[in-house]
């Protein structure tokens, strides 16, 4: 692991949720059957989706971009798939808002990943989750929500990661200036460039399938394979 910087520079930590504070394989191996029975959907929803990503930017400025992001992403999958925009939203919201929440119960998170935010806390550090898909949907994040101090949806924002938006809002929710946050997260594409563009220290937590992926190492301040390691490399270090 390779540290560019020390405790003293950096005043909250966060993370993104999805392969991030729980292995994603747990997720895909309870999915195939409800993915093929929605395959349709998926199909046309990914496509949407990286759309969506792509865009970097907000997907209409004004009082609401949540309600804003939603339309616009209920516009593009009715195209998509050939139906109306309220059908669009009504799959969107029965198939992945709700649908997937059954999936998310009884999740295992990566082993001391409590440990890690106790420890932020215990240390006065703040701590907040940034996720492109509704943390609720993960319910209390198995627990790990009541320690942070900012959660949001990038969707709520305007705009996916890596579009700098989300992550400016994170700062502003957190009342810390990016360059002394540390975003955590599995996704070189969408956390670590998005993170780091935005100001943002960053750490790459990699996967044994990740282990020479030297593009990731050298993308990220700091990267590690386990969160033991971040306790005492990161939450510890001095």
């Amino acid at each position: 692991m390779k540290k560019a910087f020390t405790r003293a520079d950096i005043d909250a930590v966060a993370f993104d949720i999805d392969g991030t504070l729980y292995p994603a394989f747990r997720l895909y191996r309870r999915l195939p059957f409800y993915f093929l029975k929605n395959l349709s959907f998926f199909s046309a929803f990914n496509k949407v989706r990286r759309i969506l990503h792509d865009c970097r930017t907000e997907i209409l400025p004004g009082d609401n971009p949540g309600e804003a992001f939603r339309k616009k992403q209920a516009e593009l999958l009715a195209e998509e798939m050939g139906i109306s925009t309220g059908e669009a939203a009504e799959k969107i919201r029965s198939i992945i808002y709700d649908g997937l929440k059954p999936f998310f119960l009884n999740m295992k998170p990566f082993p001391f990943i409590h440990e890690v935010f106790s420890g932020l806390k215990t240390a006065g550090i703040k701590t907040g989750i940034l996720s492109d898909f509704p943390p609720e949907q993960k319910g209390s994040v198995w627990g790990l929500s009541g320690y942070c101090d900012a959660v949001l949806s990038s969707e709520e924002t305007g705009a996916l990661k890596p579009s700098g938006t989300p992550f400016r809002a994170l700062a502003s929710s957190l009342g810390i200036p990016p360059e002394r946050i540390l975003y955590v997260g599995n996704s070189l594409k969408s956390d670590i460039r998005g993170a780091s563009a935005a100001g943002m220290k960053t750490a790459c937590i990699l996967s044994p399938f990740d282990f020479f992926n030297m593009k990731k190492k050298s993308a990220c301040d700091i990267y590690f394979y386990s969160y033991r390691q971040f306790l005492t490399d990161v939450v510890n270090f001095e």
